[in-house]
């Protein structure tokens, strides 16, 4: 996995991805934690998480369980 972050954005891609992937922070400054063949990053009360075989970043809201799509520019 590469990624590249700015304040606002996180772009990510994998060795099987066809393009990079974006995901737009609701708290500007959120890192992202790579390890190995994921990147995770908890944006609030709210984690994502993409894999190198993924094409899409996957959510959960970590109060009520529910599951989330990312926002997107």
């Amino acid at each position: 996995m590469a990624v590249i972050q700015t304040k606002e954005t996180i772009y990510a891609i994998g060795s099987r991805m066809k393009d990079w992937t974006t995901l737009k922070l609701k708290t500007p400054g959120t890192n992202a934690a790579v390890s190995g063949s994921s990147v995770r990053v908890e944006d609030g009360r709210e984690l994502f998480l993409i894999g190198a075989d993924s094409d899409h970043w996957e959510g959960i809201d970590l109060d009520t369980g529910n599951v989330l799509l990312p926002p997107k520019d």
